[in-house]
């Protein structure tokens, strides 16, 4: 015997995982647009210097 038609639970489901899915391509693709904005603003050395502390702190001595 063969289904021909899903449940309302299969069609619930189905929905979910696309929504579901939508929403973690999404995060992947906004982690990859951030991850290549912020490589390239620390090429400029005034945007590095605010956000690195270790540039920050290059040259001076310790206590």
């Amino acid at each position: 015997m063969k289904r021909t038609e899903e449940t309302a639970y299969e069609k619930r489901f189905t929905r979910l995982a696309a929504w579901v899915e939508k929403g973690l391509i999404i995060a992947i693709a906004a982690g990859w647009l951030l991850l290549v904005a912020s490589q390239f603003l620390l090429t400029y050395d005034s945007v590095r210097y605010w956000l690195v502390d270790t540039v920050r702190l290059e040259g001076i001595a310790s206590p």
